[in-house]
């Protein structure tokens, strides 16, 4: 009931009220930032993974 009330005079507040409830479902999975272990200070090591291997484009087709 005075959700409707504050929408008449904060025209903002529903999008406040959505973004909270969003930001409360929002999941954070482990593994999804960066890597813990990437960067070792003390050693100078930074770890990096490869990306996935493309395969050359095929050259074009000659026209006829």
């Amino acid at each position: 009931m005075f959700d409707e009330v504050f929408a008449l005079f904060e025209p903002g507040h529903q999008h406040l009220v959505d973004e909270r409830e969003r930001q409360r479902l929002e999941i954070t999975r482990p593994g999804d930032g960066a890597p813990p272990f990437g960067i070792d200070l003390d050693a100078g090591i930074v770890y990096l993974e490869p990306g996935p291997v493309r395969s050359p484009d095929p050259p074009p087709l000659p026209e006829t």
